[in-house]
C-alpha cells in the first residue's frame, strides 16, 4: 500500500517466550527494534495448548524506500533459542514508491514511420512495457531495452506505459512532431 502498513509476524511455541529480538536492516543500516516503541507484542493460548505470539511492527519503520530484512529471534522458558535459519524468522520487504523511467531516443525516420530506441530503468526491478496506439494495446514486453517502429499515419497517438514489479507506473505520450524535431 502506498501509505504503508504495519507488518504482522505470527509465531507459535509450546513454551512461553521469555525474550524476543527483532533485528532490521535497510540500505546498509542495521538496528534492533525496541518493543513498545517500534513493535507491539500480544500473546494468547490456543486450544491445542500452544501459545501464539503476534508481533506488530509499526509502519513508521518502513518509511524510506529500500529493501528491508527482518530477523526475529526468541528464547523460550525451556531454554530453546532460535539460532539456526530454521528457528529464526526472516523476512525481506521491499518499499518502492518510485515509478520506472522511460527514455526514448529517435533513431531514424522513413516516410511517416519513426524508429525509436526505448530504454526503461527502475530503482528496484522492472516488470514490463506496454505500447498503445490510439488507446489500443499493440504489444507488451518484459524487456527493459527495445526498438520500436511507430507509424504516425492518420495522426496516430502513441502511449508507452512502463511498470515495475510492485505496480508503479510511468506513462509517456509519444508525439511524431517531437520525434522529428529531435532527429533534425
Amino acid at each position: 500500500a502506498r501509505e504503508g502498513q504495519d507488518i504482522i509476524i505470527l509465531a507459535k511455541d509450546v513454551n512461553e517466550i521469555k525474550s524476543c529480538r527483532i533485528l532490521c536492516s535497510c540500505n546498509g543500516s542495521f538496528y534492533v527494534l525496541e518493543e513498545k516503541k517500534d513493535y507491539r507484542t500480544e500473546s494468547r493460548m490456543l486450544a491445542d495448548g500452544t501459545r501464539e505470539y503476534r508481533y506488530a511492527i509499526g509502519r513508521e519503520i518502513f518509511q524510506k524506500e529500500g529493501v528491508y530484512q527482518l530477523v526475529l529471534s526468541a528464547d523460550d522458558e525451556a531454554g530453546n533459542r532460535g539460532k539456526s535459519d530454521m528457528q529464526d524468522f526472516k523476512a525481506v520487504i521491499t518499499i518502492d514508491r518510485t515509478p520506472p523511467v522511460c527514455l526514448i531516443d529517435p533513431l531514424k525516420q522513413e516516410d511517416e514511420c519513426i524508429k525509436i530506441a526505448v530504454s526503461c530503468e527502475d530503482n528496484y526491478r522492472f516488470s514490463k512495457l506496454c505500447v498503445y496506439k490510439n488507446e489500443r494495446l499493440v504489444c507488451e514486453m518484459q524487456k527493459e531495452d527495445c526498438e520500436l517502429e511507430l507509424s504516425f499515419r492518420e495522426n496516430a497517438r502513441w502511449r508507452l506505459e512502463a511498470f515495475d514489479t510492485v505496480g508503479n507506473k510511468e506513462v509517456t505520450h509519444v508525439s511524431g512532431e517531437e520525434l522529428v524535431k529531435l532527429l533534425q
